[in-house]
């Protein structure tokens, strides 16, 4: 498998996961609305980064890639993953304690 397609690969994973809702458990009613909230804000400020930074977020956070595998994937340096992977944290945090 080649890295142009690993590197596509990689990005149609990341739209996928932003784009699946996730699982809500039903418990209660103020349950499932507060975690619908939740997943309506976390959904929001993951669209609002760029795609370069998702990439890598959702690669790390949601598909458990290693930091090496990432930046493999993506065809860039470990230290570039690394800088997007920090970059879109604190984007994520600052969008999210805005709400």
């Amino acid at each position: 498998m080649g890295v142009p397609r690993l590197h596509r690969l990689a990005l149609e994973r990341s739209e996928q996961a932003v784009a699946a809702p996730m699982a809500i458990d039903e418990r209660t009613p103020e349950h499932h609305r507060r975690l619908s909230e939740l997943q309506r804000l976390l959904l929001d400020a993951l669209q609002q980064l760029p795609a370069e930074q998702r990439a890598v977020f959702v690669l790390v956070q949601f598909n458990q890639c290693s930091m090496r595998e990432v930046a493999e994937a993506l065809d860039v340096s470990l230290t570039c993953a690394k800088v997007r992977l920090h970059r879109a944290r604190k984007h994520l945090a600052k969008v999210l304690a805005e709400d």
